[in-house]
């Protein structure tokens, strides 16, 4: 039933108080707009790594870049606004070994991106960190969550982090699994024998979301090479945007609603087939170790584009470390040979834009 609530007529759309619907009278009408406040709202904000104003973007819109914990407000104003959301987790570390092996690399943070309507409240902003590497009695870590929570009417949005590499618990056991996450970490690959039990890769997009937040680890060699000591590999983890693929690291996905604004110190560059070389790019996969005959390794497995790890490599003649995943980016690490540690993954990034 329609009800008359002071200068207008109509119920509120907000029962929380924070705004008014309806028909609004002529007295309401002159207020609002004296007051220049007329379907406007009040954007605060805390704890940003970098703001970059519209007079900056030349665009039309504010970015606010988070790296920790933050928070953005709307106040003020009684209608709703939408904002455009980059969100990603953690990324997973790759995998550790007890015994000889090659660790998988570990799966990229969840990432998702779109826009979201806000209402009038408090958003509180978390950045998740990054896996750490296992000590030779205990597996590797995840990634942790990124997530923005806002008041009731937003509830709670979140990109879960990635899950680490699989590691091997000595010879002929198939030992630590890969673990699931917004992408999963890669399979592991252990010493030559007769056991041709696959090494699985973690899974992606768990939990599910759409569009995806991230794709599966790929499972690391199980076709039986004993006394053969090469041709191995661990699995590459998951990115954005592909699935681990033998021990690459897959390719996450650029920052989609502006390929010049953001420094090149957010994010790292990516493949140019599909987007422009100005592009930065997150959630890479970490590339999983691997052990090559002599005199044909030339560089570590390569993790994915955005900030993925590059995975350990060697033969008897040459080796290339494993590298972290990069920081902010939600890029998993890099898998490593033998029972040492292997890289951790970088942590995670937040991006909201918005105009006013």
């Amino acid at each position: 039933m329609t009800r008359f609530i002071g200068n207008r007529i109509g119920n509120l759309p907000f029962p929380d108080g924070y705004g008014g619907g309806g028909l609004f009278n002529t007295i309401q009408h002159l207020y609002y707009k004296q007051l220049d406040n007329w379907g406007k709202f009040t954007f605060s904000h805390s704890g940003e790594d970098l703001k970059i104003p519209s007079s900056t973007s030349g665009d039309g819109y504010n970015y606010l870049i988070y790296t920790g914990g933050g928070s953005f407000a709307v106040e003020e104003g009684w209608m709703a606004t939408s904002v455009d959301y980059m969100v990603v987790g953690g990324g997973g570390a790759g995998g550790r070994s007890q015994g000889p092996g090659q660790s998988g690399g570990g799966g990229a943070g969840g990432m998702r991106t779109g826009s979201f309507t806000l209402y009038p409240g408090l958003y509180i902003v978390s950045i998740g960190a990054g896996g750490a590497t296992g000590s030779s009695s205990n597996d590797s870590t995840s990634g942790e969550s990124s997530y923005i929570s806002g008041p009731p009417k937003f509830g709670y949005f979140t990109s879960t982090g990635g899950g680490h590499g699989g590691g091997t618990a000595g010879v002929n056991d198939s030992g630590r699994s890969a673990t699931s996450g917004g992408s999963g970490g890669g399979g592991c690959s252990i010493t030559p024998n007769y056991d041709d039990t696959p090494r699985a890769g973690g899974g992606g997009n768990e939990p599910e979301v759409t569009p995806p937040q991230g794709n599966p680890g790929a499972s690391g060699s199980s076709t039986p090479n004993f006394p053969n000591a090469y041709n191995r590999y661990a699995g590459g983890g998951g990115g954005a945007s592909e699935s681990g693929f033998f021990q690459n690291g897959g390719d996450g996905r650029a920052y989609p609603f502006s390929y010049t604004v953001l420094p090149t110190s957010y994010g790292t560059p990516g493949p140019t087939v599909s987007e422009p070389p100005t592009a930065r790019w997150f959630a890479g996969g970490g590339g999983g170790g691997r052990v090559d005959p002599p005199g044909t390794i030339t560089s570590a497995s390569p993790g994915g584009a955005g900030g993925g790890g590059d995975g350990a490599a060697e033969n008897p003649t040459a080796s290339f470390p494993f590298t972290n995943g990069t920081v902010n980016t939600g890029g998993g690490g890099g898998g490593m040979i033998g029972s040492n540690p292997s890289g951790s993954g970088g942590s995670g990034i937040i991006i909201i834009r918005y105009q006013e």
